[in-house]
This record gives structure tokens, C-alpha cells and sequence, in this order.
């Protein structure tokens, strides 16, 4: 069913970021989705232990640029991806970024990739992913004038269970409290866990109607 009707010439362009150890098939579903509420959909796909956030911005602004779209892109990132919007957001002001929604992404660090880098084969494993980025060390602020969502997922099921310690409310794999940054311009809680929040078909109207209206909720 289509959520939000959007004329033909109104149609607004979305790049799509999978998370660690993912590539982009894993957006494939929230992407049929979104097409089908006459959205133009592009997916992004990135080395997310090969190279850092910062490297996988570069890429990103490269990807955004060679899209040649008239209007602002905006952009929708899962875990991860998060970090890499927020990395292209500060250090490349020039590409044109409409309204982004970042779901699940850690800002402030993740517990669980710290917990997994005390061992050797956990650092090989997170790769590049880690420093600047899961280990919390990237930017804690959104640029002025960028409007960002936040979508946390809060039903617990994932990693947490073998790594205990995680601080509740989280989806299994990420904390509601590492989702925090300074400047966000909404905040949504959802009970769905880490992978939900992109394959649940619950987590895509929040989504849309953020990137039209800049809030999560109409009555704003």
C-alpha cells in the first residue's frame, strides 16, 4: 500500500547505506518499498572494514556526484552507515544532502564492537570499521542546517545476549543511549531489533515521513 503519494515531477531521490559486514542486498527490501511510494532509490555499496568511515565518505561523495541529480539526494543509513553520512556531512559540505534518517547507528561508539576488539581476531574482523567510527571516535555533532533523524530500535534480541552489558533499552546490538547526537532533529523509538529496522515493513512509514516532512510525526 502506498503510504504517500508523490507526483511524478515531485519524485525525490534516496541513497540507501547497508551496515558493517553487510552490502547493499541487504537494503533491497526497504528499497522496494520505498519505490513503491514513487521514491527514486539508489544503493550505496562500501568496504566497511577495508576502509574507515572517513575513506567510505570520500567514496560516498563520489557516488552522490557522479548520480548528477538536479535536487538534493537525501539519504538513509543503517548502523554503520550512519557514521559514513555523518563523516560526508562534515567533510564534504558541498555535495548537496537533503534530510537523512540514520537507523540504529551508533554516534556515540558501540559497546559491542569495543567489547569485540579486546581480541585479536575481533580487531582483524572490525578492520578499519573501529577507529573513528564503532569506537565512538567520529564527530558528535550534526553540521547546522542538516536535518537528521533518528530511528532506535528497542527490542533486545542479537549479540547482546553473548556479549552482556550492552545498556538497555538497545536492539540486540546497539544501545537507544549510542544513538544519541547533538543537533538531531527527531528522535523515534520502535520495538523492532537491529536488522528489523531495516527489514520490517513497520520501520518504513517513520522513514517517509521524515524525509517529506522533516519530523516523525504528522501532528508537528
Amino acid at each position: 500500500m502506498v503510504i504517500t503519494e508523490i507526483g511524478s515531477d515531485e519524485r525525490r531521490d534516496i541513497v540507501l547505506l547497508h551496515g558493517l559486514w553487510l552490502s547493499p542486498w541487504i537494503m533491497k527490501p526497504l528499497a522496494k518499498r520505498l519505490r513503491r511510494d514513487n521514491f527514486n532509490v539508489h544503493l550505496f555499496g562500501y568496504s566497511t572494514v577495508g576502509k574507515s568511515p572517513e575513506a567510505n565518505s570520500a567514496r560516498l561523495a563520489e557516488f552522490i556526484t557522479n548520480l548528477d541529480l538536479s535536487n538534493p539526494v537525501d539519504l538513509v543509513a543503517h548502523s554503520l552507515g550512519g557514521l559514513v553520512v555523518l563523516r560526508l556531512l562534515w567533510n564534504h559540505p558541498g555535495i548537496r544532502v537533503g534530510r537523512i534518517v540514520a537507523l540504529g547507528s551508533p554516534f556515540a561508539g558501540s559497546f559491542i564492537a569495543c567489547q569485540i576488539a579486546r581480541l585479536k581476531i575481533g580487531r582483524w574482523i572490525l578492520g578499519q570499521s573501529l577507529p573513528g567510527g564503532l569506537d565512538g571516535g567520529g564527530p558528535d555533532q550534526v553540521p547546522s542546517g542538516k536535518e537528521l533523524g533518528v530511528i532506535a530500535g528497542t527490542c533486545g534480541f542479537g549479540p547482546a545476549w553473548l556479549i552482556p552489558g550492552l545498556k538497555r533499552p538497545h536492539d540486540g546490538t546497539v544501545a537507544v543511549a549510542e544513538t544519541h547526537l547533538g543537533g538531531t532533529s527527531d528522535r523515534l523509538k520502535m520495538p523492532l531489533t537491529h536488522m528489523g529496522l531495516i527489514l520490517s515493513a513497520n520501520a518504513v512509514k517513520p522513514v517517509i515521513t521524515f524525509l517529506l516532512h522533516g519530523h516523525f510525526s504528522r501532528s508537528k
